[in-house]
């Protein structure tokens, strides 16, 4: 037959070419030589082609898939002369043939569009959906056309015809088309529930794709077609599976059985499943957070197969939907996925980037070449970054603990720029990132804090929390911030969890910034939550009530039994941290320091020097004896010594002399620590050594001489109780020092006003021990104990009268108001020397 029609092609007209292409293109049958003839032989005689030829040619070249563009050029030019004789079904086949072959004409489409809209009281069902699937197709925008059938009776009156595939056409096509039509969308809807038996699985996955696509939510479809998808499922192929769910997703629709039944089924198809098919579905499941990890181990591997075909946002959604459901971790797809990336660097998008650099922070996977690259291509591509973007690649550099001062600096000035796009998560997403990695930038934070207090009520308690935190940990002072999240933390305190409340007291204490009202609403919503908090969470609320200064006693009561309960798991910092804070408030509990000792000796090989120092201190502070522990700690700091600084021997000396626990070993070798570390130590801590071993009698005339060195050079900084403390440990250790004795002899005078009756006692007693004689202290003193008689206690009135009769310095005044006094006041129990409280 073929042969037949090329050796007689001369002899066809119009009518003949058209029905030969049309029988052929009928049985499928595809004959490129007999085709090709025809094209040649229709382009001759174009002229003499009707609405009809035009019509059925096309659809026959389409049906068979062969394209000739000639031929489509010119049946296009003859079709627009000839227009007006079109009807309904010829302008619907035509446009759908011209799509189906790719083939753009944009002036027959726009005549064509004007036709039909003319004629759209003639369109059956099938037409239009051809007609609107043809223009979405083609990508040629026709507005007027699209509302015309949107908005028109003739297609709401005939959607109970639309069969189920013109039904998936009409709505694929004005999704695709980016065209709204909320109420066509809505009536076809109601239409497709009724229909749902009748949907195949390309149909279904269609609509729910266009549904997504368009933005337009129906739950009463989703749900219908749900259950038909899991009824269906074994019809589905990869392709429908993956645009199934990534729709679902897409509209945030929830259907837990629909995606668990999906799993299985997409196991069973994975080799057919293509690069996108594998994004599309990954990014699905993590969109909605719904965990299956037998299928993303089988969608990695598959991905680490295909990993040549992906492009650059594929990577970023293939980690991006790892990362978000529930922190999924495939180590190899992650390393496969950093090479390709970086491979790919130079076309990703200010969002691919951002996504990216999350995930990889979000799952803890450590690819520094990866941030390398992702950080410098940022920064050279920071004006096409939004504010969610920006915060998004901050979160995750400080998240993985990555600097790229670099690209912190561009951000800091780009920030500036765009603060009031601004939300609150990404500010504090902005803040908590610049704070953890250290970063600067104090015009940034000062206008952050500004923008902060404007959108103060759309910040979370979690916001609050970080943010506060933040400008804490970076040092940064925001009074007005500070006063702004009090208020909005008090308010929303029932949402904050139990690390929000701890991270926010801590911040406040650490800012110095006090509140009294946020410490006690907080306080009780503690003990509220307290068996929700862990041991890190209880010792950084204790210690920020007990940096801060605040009183909560119900508080420390209810940590104390909680506290107890979860000894387990508290670390060497924990214990310390919670030691020094019921020290530091004076508030005692036995019970707890006693749970805490067993605790400590258990972990004490993990105790740093500071821990070691704060633990002996606080057991000291609150006079609590426990032999065994300060005997273990004696050995574990003698282990440790070079670690310790300066703060750290004082108060640790101080607390064994405080306690009375006598320690030679530790105390020789922390007499060495001293004088090696001598110009570190503040007028404080020579002060407390000095007393530490005077009390103990622990004789080291090696130390108390280089400490004298030590003392003359930092005078300025003595205040009195330093001064009085100094010179009693003198004395009591029976070592002589006259320079330091002169010079602490003229700092005191400068300071007489800020002494009190303890430190006069105390100053003149030890200069009249070591028989260093001061008249023009000792003059000043006098005064000075007269005007604070008031003060004196039987033991102070004695001590220096003592001091003063020993060292032969007449003062009648004193001895004549002192003697007075003594005979009102009731002698002191004990004559045993008193001093300083530490």
């Amino acid at each position: 037959m073929e042969r037949h029609v090329l050796s007689n092609i001369d002899e066809f007209e119009s009518r003949a070419l058209t029905n030969t292409i049309w029988a052929y293109a009928k049985v499928r049958h595809k004959a490129p030589k007999l085709f090709n003839a025809i094209s040649r032989k229709a382009i001759e005689r174009i002229d003499t082609f009707n609405y009809q030829h035009i019509a059925s040619t096309v659809v026959a070249y389409a049906k068979v898939g062969h394209s000739d563009p000639e031929l489509f050029d010119a049946i296009s030019n003859e079709a627009i002369k000839k227009i007006n004789t079109f009807n309904s079904q010829n302008i619907a086949n035509t446009v759908w043939a011209y799509a189906k072959v790719g083939h753009s004409s944009p002036e027959l489409f726009d005549a064509i569009s004007h036709k039909a809209i003319e004629k759209l009281d003639t369109f059956n069902s099938q037409g239009i959906a051809n007609t609107v699937w043809a223009y979405a197709k083609a990508g040629h925008s026709s507005p007027e056309l699209f509302d015309a059938i949107a908005h028109g009776t003739t297609a709401m009156e005939k959607l109970d015809t639309f069969k189920s595939q013109e039904i998936a056409n009409t709505v694929w096509a004005y999704a695709k088309a980016g065209h709204s039509s909320p109420e066509l969308f809505d009536a076809i809807s109601h239409g497709a529930i009724k229909k749902i038996n009748n949907f195949k699985s390309q149909e279904i996955s269609s609509i729910v794709w266009a549904y997504a696509r368009a933005r337009h939510p129906s739950p009463e479809l989703f749900d219908a077609i749900s259950l038909k998808v899991i009824e269906k499922l074994d019809t589905f192929n990869s392709q429908n599976i993956a645009n199934t769910v990534w729709a679902y997703a897409k509209v945030r629709h929830s259907s837990p059985e629909l995606f668990n039944a999906i799993s299985q089924k997409a196991m069973e198809k994975l080799d057919t499943f293509s690069s996108q098919g594998i994004v599309s579905t990954l990014w699905a499941y993590g969109t909605v957070g719904h965990s299956s990890p037998e299928l993303f181990d089988a969608l990695s591997q598959k991905a680490i197969e295909k990993i040549d075909t992906f492009k650059s946002q594929n990577i970023a959604n293939t980690v991006w939907a790892c990362a978000k459901v529930g922190g999924y971790t495939s180590p190899e797809l992650f390393d496969a996925m950093s090479q390709k990336a970086m491979k790919e660097i130079d076309t990703f998008s200010s969002q691919g980037i951002a996504n990216t650099l999350w995930a990889y922070a979000k799952v803890e996977h450590t690819s520094p070449q990866l941030f390398d690259a992702m950080t410098q291509k940022a920064t050279e591509k920071l004006d096409t970054f939004n504010s969610q973007e920006i915060a998004n690649t901050l979160w995750a550099c400080g998240k993985a603990g990555y600097s790229s001062p670099e690209l912190f600096d561009a951000i800091s000035n780009k920030a500036m720029e765009k603060l009031d796009t601004f939300r609150s998560q990404n500010i504090d997403n902005i803040v908590w990132a610049f704070a953890k990695l250290g970063y600067t930038s104090t015009d940034l934070f000062d206008a952050l804090s500004h923008e902060a207090i404007e959108k103060i009520d759309t910040f979370n308690s979690q916001n609050i929390a970080s943010t506060v935190w933040a400008y804490s940990k970076a040092g940064h002072k925001s009074p007005e911030l500070f006063d702004a999240m009090s208020l909005q933390a008090i308010e929303k305190l029932d949402t904050f969890s139990p690390q929000g409340i701890a991270n926010t007291v801590w911040a406040y204490a650490k800012a110095g910034h006090t509140s009294p009202e946020l410490f006690d609403a907080m306080s009780q919503k503690v003990i509220q939550k307290l068996d929700m908090f862990n041991s890190q969470g209880i010792a950084n609320t204790l210690w920020a009530y007990a940096t801060a200064g605040h009183s909560s006693p119900e508080l420390f009561d209810a940590i104390s039994q909680g506290a107890r309960e979860k000894l387990d798991t508290f670390t060497s910092q924990n214990v310390a941290n919670t030691l020094w804070a019921y020290a530091k408030v004076e508030h005692s509990s036995p019970e707890l320091f006693d749970a805490m000792s067993q605790k400590a000796m258990e972990e004490l090989d993990t105790f740093r020097s500071q821990n070691l120092a704060n633990t002996v201190w606080a057991y000291a502070k609150v006079g609590h004896s426990c032999p065994k522990l300060f005997d273990a700690i004696s050995q574990e700091a003698m282990t440790k010594l070079d670690t310790f600084n300066s703060q750290n021997v004082a108060n640790t000396v101080w607390a064994y002399a405080k306690v009375g626990h006598a320690s030679p070993y530790l105390f020789n070798a922390m007499s060495l620590k001293v004088i090696e570390k001598l110009d570190t130590f503040s007028s404080q801590n020579l002060a407390n050594t000095l007393w530490a071993y005077a009390k103990l009698g622990h004789l080291s005339p090696e130390l108390f001489s280089f400490i004298s060195y030590g003392a003359m050079k930092k005078l300025n900084t003595f205040n009195s109780q330093e001064i009085a403390n100094t010179v009693w440990a003198y004395a009591t250790a029976g070592h002589t020092s006259p320079e330091l004795f002169n010079a602490l002899s003229r700092k005191a005078i400068k300071e007489l006003n800020t002494f009190n009756s303890q430190g006069i006692a105390n100053t003149v007693w030890a200069y009249a021990k070591v028989g260093h004689a001061s008249p023009e202290l000792f003059d000043a003193m006098s005064w000075k104990a007269i005007e604070k008689l008031d003060t004196f206690n039987s033991q102070e009135i004695g001590n220096t009268l003592w001091a003063y009769e020993t060292v032969g310095h007449s003062c009648p005044e004193l001895f004549d108001a002192m003697s007075r006094r003594e005979a009102m006041v009731k002698p002191s129990p004990s004559i045993e020397m008193t001093i300083y409280k530490i």
